[in-house]
């Protein structure tokens, strides 16, 4: 019987969402669900722009004729309280000039431009970044799990 009242608290306490003003109620494990579903998405989203900027890091020429420029997400608060995807931008950060003029690639100076991706900037974002999408999965399973729990005690 103490398991099931935990069970209750847990579930009415993850109702209830603290505003500054009052305790309002949100949407419960269900909105949990959806919300660590975002975080999951746009982990996953993070992971895929790390992998293509490592893959590109040695890619001197892409179809506008300059090197491989870093690609980055811009995150936002959705209105229901999880995260979406703003935008997905290109690095300003300026390129590398390496003075080789036997390159094929080299401009009138003798210049050849490096993308500007830092492979070690990208091994501990990727490294971040599986570090918040264990915790949404963990959120999600928690979640879940007490939304099959408070199912189970009604039946």
């Amino acid at each position: 019987m103490r398991s099931k009242s935990i069970i209750i608290f847990l579930l009415l306490s993850s109702i209830f969402v603290f505003n500054e003003r009052s305790f309002a109620i949100k949407g419960g494990t269900n909105e949990a669900l959806k919300i660590s579903t975002s975080g999951i998405l746009a982990q996953k989203l993070q992971l895929r722009l790390s992998a293509e900027n490592i893959a590109n890091a040695s890619t001197l020429r892409t179809a506008s004729g300059k090197p491989y420029q870093k690609k980055y997400a811009i995150f936002a608060a959705d209105e229901k309280g999880g995260v979406k995807i703003a935008a997905i931008k290109k690095s300003k950060e300026p390129f590398k000039a390496v003075y080789d003029p036997a390159n094929p690639l080299a401009d009138k100076n003798g210049f050849v431009y490096l993308p500007n991706v830092n492979i070690s900037e990208e091994m501990v974002q990727i490294t971040m970044t599986n570090v918040l999408y264990e915790a949404n999965t963990t959120a999600y399973k928690s979640a879940k799990s007490m939304y099959q729990q408070s199912l189970d005690i009604l039946k």
